[in-house]
């Protein structure tokens, strides 16, 4: 039964901090400003919104990927066929829909005065009227509850209804929404970094050693390994350290480096992204395969190769490319499994001129460029996206009509392999495997060029839960550590900060590749066996020998994946 003057007494509390004036029902222009030419931040009637402009589709992505919470990413009730501002397509989303950074990046916007101190928020009241601000809708913005309003209007001895443009509001800090909260006492050490609080922010001070470089800082501590992401975050550094010149840099000098471009392992550990990020590994290290197969019996293992085709991937030093070099190494595992194992072995691609034989040339030739994905029929790759999403439509197709239903999810791996064109100091392999927290796994295709396919016909949709993505960072964080094992013992070279990753870093934005994403078997990797502007990688890669021992190093992981877990 309602408690019906429990209602009253918050209705009445409510209205006392409404403003003075009464809607009309037609409302002004919005407040409009833009954060990227992509999204724009909106306040009207009193409202928070983030609009995202359909086109471009790749920048409508990206922003909608850091945004948006993922659960919201595939829902087209969020279009509009025209903006607020705009007559072209958006796709709109409310305050309760955004991302801590989507939240941060309209607040930056609509309100530039604003700042985090050590005493709390700092706001600064900027509209005003019927569709302006009031005490209430700040309250909720900033703390979660509108109810808070009457405890920062005591604390700022303000009349909730006579808020003035320019007026200056202190939100406590253990009011403050974790999205705008620092939770962390400064300075603080994690690792080699200092953490402070200086007039612009949070920034983690680094003492540069002898012999080291920002691009090794960056390397080490931000996940940004491609060269342009890498001299961006450089210069960030290079100004926020009141430096002009990346040769001018003093011997010992204390560099400055912007929070916001630190992974979240290396935050201070009351961090909210840190505290995020461990949350998560913590909920996946839950999901962990169990059961065991010697000599692979029983495992199915689905082989892929980036690229091909009219697609050549990377381009390294020498011209070498990557789309060969990674599908020799798939051939060279594919003939390991054959000849020493039980598992059973599919692959995604075949390359018609050579077949599977392996290569023992040091360059190698594209020849012909006649590889073609293996659905039926097969896709001669004349088109760079459309062969990678057949890729996983094919590995989706193997799991779930000939995988044995009652191990599948444990027996089945799923490894695509390439190699990247990174900053040239990055040198080593690296893994990914598909953060929970960085995509949504939900996709469908309506192209005839894929509903064409035996593989997509009657199954091109795909959606994967929180749950499902959990399960494969779980599982496939169990196979990547084998394999990061068995680098060490092989004495192989892995990226020296964070050869495991679970998202892609690309014009600083943070995605799962489309191959992770939208692929349903629990244990996936895409490994970059090399960067090939690396001189050492591209001398390494080229040795046959040495693809011979990538193919060998992946075989005996899988053996140890497999090995060793218990029932």
């Amino acid at each position: 039964m309602v408690d019906c003057c429990r209602v009253n007494r918050l209705s009445t509390a409510w209205l006392l901090f409404l403003p003075v004036f009464f809607s009309t029902g037609v409302h002004a222009e919005p407040f409009a400003e833009s954060i990227s030419n992509t999204a724009t931040a909106i306040l009207l009637s009193r409202e928070l919104y983030l609009e995202i402009s359909e086109t471009p589709v790749d920048a409508c992505r990206d922003a909608t990927r850091l945004y948006v919470d993922n659960i919201h990413h595939s829902n087209t009730a969020f279009r509009k066929k025209k903006g607020f501002r705009s007559r072209s397509p958006v796709y709109r989303y409310n305050w309760s829909q955004l991302t801590c950074q989507g939240k941060r990046e309209v607040i930056r916007s609509l309100f530039p005065k604003d700042s985090l101190t050590p005493a709390g928020w700092i706001h600064t009241v900027a509209y005003s009227g019927s569709d302006g601000e009031t005490l209430w809708r700040i309250a909720a913005w900033f703390t979660g509850s509108g109810a808070n309003s009457s405890r920062i209007a005591k604390k700022n001895k303000v009349n909730p209804q006579k808020l003035a443009i320019g007026q200056t509001l202190i939100i406590e800090t253990d009011l403050l929404d974790p999205c705008f909260a620092q939770t962390v006492s400064y300075p603080i050490t994690v690792d080699a970094l200092t953490y402070r609080m200086d007039s612009s922010g949070v920034v983690a001070e680094y003492r540069l050693l002898s012999g080291q470089t920002i691009y090794s800082l960056v390397l080490r501590y931000t996940p940004r390994i491609t060269a342009a992401d890498v001299m961006e975050a450089s210069r960030m550094i290079l100004e926020r350290s009141g430096l002009s010149s990346f040769r001018t840099i003093p011997a010992n000098y204390l560099l400055k480096i912007p929070e916001e471009l630190i992974s979240p392992q290396f935050l201070p550990e009351n961090h909210p992204r840190r505290m995020q990020f461990e949350a998560t590994v913590f909920e996946s290290s839950q999901f962990k395969p169990k059961q065991t197969a010697r000599l692979l019996r029983g495992v199915t293992v689905i082989l892929d190769a980036g690229h091909g085709g009219v697609d050549p991937g990377a381009i390294g030093k020498g011209g070498i490319k990557e789309d060969e070099y990674a599908y020799d190494v798939m051939c060279r595992v594919k003939r390991i499994l054959k000849d020493e194992t039980e598992a059973v072995v599919f692959c995604t691609i075949l390359d018609d001129e050579t077949g599977y034989t392996p290569r023992n040339d040091r360059l190698l030739s594209s020849g012909k460029d006649a590889e073609k994905v293996l659905t039926t029929p097969a896709y001669p790759i004349d088109d760079a996206g459309t062969a990678l999403n057949l890729r996983w439509f094919l590995a989706n197709y193997v799991f779930t009509k000939q995988c044995p239903s009652d191990s599948r999810d444990e027996k089945t791996i799923f490894t695509s392999f390439h190699a990247d064109s990174l900053h040239p100091s990055a040198s080593g392999m690296m893994i990914y495997i598909p953060g929970a927290d960085y995509y949504s796994g939900s996709t469908r295709k309506t192209e005839r060029v894929y509903t064409s396919r035996k593989e997509v016909k009657g199954r091109n949709a795909v959606s994967q839960s929180r749950s499902d993505r959990l399960k494969s960072e779980g599982f496939s964080r169990s196979f990547a550590d084998r394999i990061e094992a068995r680098c060490r013992q092989m004495d192989i070279t892995m990226h020296s900060a964070q050869p495991t990753r679970k998202y892609v870093i690309r014009k600083g934005h943070a995605w799962v590749p489309a191959l992770l994403r939208y692929c349903r078997i629990p244990t996936r990797l895409l490994i970059e066996l090399a960067n090939l502007q690396n001189s050492n990688d591209v001398e390494r890669i080229k040795d046959p020998a040495f693809r011979e021992k990538l193919a060998r190093m992946y075989v005996e992981s899988l053996k140890d994946h497999f090995a060793d877990t218990k029932e």
